[in-house]
Parts: C-alpha cells; sequence; structure tokens
C-alpha cells in the first residue's frame, strides 16, 4: 500500500496561493504522477491519498481516484474542523472519504 500526500490547489486556502513560497500544482496531476510511480510501476498495489483540502475537492479527487484504480479506494483527509466519512460511487465502485477533527484531537 501507497500513501501519498497532497496538499489543496484550491485558489484562496493559502494566502498567496503557495505553500512556504513553493508552488502548489494540480492535485490530480499529482495523483496521476504517484500513481503511475507506484502502482502502475508494480511497487503497490493500492495508493491511498492523504489529503489537506475542503470535503468538495476531496469528492472530486476521489472521482478521479475511481476513474485510476480498480476496485474500492480510501482518501484519509484532513482540513476540515469537523469528521466526515463520506462514500463517492461510480458504477460498482466506491471512495470512501474519513476526514478526523481539526488538528487530529479526536477520531471516530
Amino acid at each position: 500500500v501507497a500513501l501519498g500526500g497532497f496538499m489543496s490547489d484550491e485558489k484562496g486556502v493559502f494566502h498567496d496561493n503557495t505553500f512556504r513560497g513553493g508552488t502548489i500544482e494540480n492535485v490530480d496531476d499529482a495523483l496521476d504522477q504517484v500513481y503511475d510511480e507506484t502502482v502502475r510501476s508494480g511497487a503497490a498495489d493500492l495508493l491511498i491519498p492523504v489529503t489537506h483540502q475542503t470535503i468538495e475537492r476531496d469528492q472530486q479527487v476521489a472521482r478521479h481516484l475511481l476513474d485510476l484504480q480498480a476496485g474500492d479506494s480510501l482518501i484519509l483527509g484532513g482540513h476540515e474542523h469537523s469528521c466526515h466519512d463520506e462514500l463517492v460511487s461510480s458504477g460498482d465502485q466506491n471512495a470512501r472519504i474519513l476526514k478526523g477533527v481539526s488538528d487530529a484531537q479526536g477520531v471516530t
């Protein structure tokens, strides 16, 4: 199992649309690259994105992940200040989004 970290590419999330001066790339493109380097290369059987972005962007990434990866998927996320447990479906495949409370002060 490969874990890939992805920060939000949403405009306005960071005050200057960079992270500590680093350019923020498109999350879907980064996901494609990490998927190629891990699952398609044979180094892993499954990619689990670990994200820091809004639930709306996680839902979009879940749909993109379902196009890439056969079977069910999981996204572990942060950024929200409340818990989320959502299922995004495409055909008979599902991507579950689990997001914990801000600062990981609680787990459900």
